[in-house]
């Protein structure tokens, strides 16, 4: 358990614009190998018009004391959504890290769009983690890829001529990561139809095609 000395937070929104930030001490614990630290996070985003926001955040953890001042870990980034008219949506963000020793490749970015319209939902996005990205507050499912993505969806209503079905949903799914050798570690394609009828009996079929590779035996 790290023992909290305490803090304080402030969150609210002025207008369009939400605002968050926290920030707590902790004490160190030399039997549990745990130093003495600040931790600080900042938030802001800001809601336009036609669906479109643009947001930034700050996080740092501090190490206190003597000798502390290599002993920090920062976060930050940008992020944000435009409106494209009733239909579409781009969403993107980029965020990078600061931590003493690490010198290259501290970044993270991903770009989104998205399209929905008459039952129609087209996705598509891309991420990269550079090896660099090291976010100490917080956490990360996997780092150092390259990730391309996209989703197909379409609803169909067969208004009853199909034996009661209510309705349809074929899609597709595909995702990998790659690292920056260009060596494919995961793949993933997701092929379904969802089944729905009137009285509420929905049946999925489906198929999943996987692919891992073995960057070391």
């Amino acid at each position: 358990v790290v023992p909290i000395i305490g803090g304080a937070r402030v969150s609210g929104k002025v207008n369009k614009t939400n605002v968050g930030f926290l920030s707590m001490f902790t004490e160190d614990d030399p039997e549990a190998g745990i130093d003495a630290n600040n931790y600080t996070v900042a938030r802001v985003n800001h809601q336009f018009a036609a669906r479109s926001a643009i947001g930034a955040m700050f996080i740092n953890r501090l190490g206190i004391g003597d000798g502390e001042e290599d002993n920090y870990n920062r976060s930050y980034a940008i992020d944000g959504r435009w409106g494209l008219g009733k239909k579409a949506q781009i969403f993107g963000y980029y965020a990078g890290t600061s931590t003493p020793g690490i010198e290259d490749g501290e970044y993270s970015f991903k770009l989104q769009t998205e399209y929905l319209w008459n039952g129609l939902n087209i996705r598509g996005a891309y991420t990269e983690v550079a090896e660099g990205f090291n976010p100490e507050v917080g956490f990360l499912l996997r780092s150092a890829f390259r990730k391309p993505e996209f989703t197909i969806l379409k609803q169909i209503r067969p208004n009853g001529k199909m034996g009661g079905i209510l309705e349809l949903r074929p899609h597709i799914t595909y995702r990998s990561y790659w690292n920056f050798d260009n060596f494919l570690e995961t793949s993933f394609v997701h092929i379904d139809n969802h089944w729905e009828w009137k009285n509420g009996f929905e049946v999925h079929t489906g198929i999943n095609f996987t692919v891992e590779g073995v960057v070391e035996d």
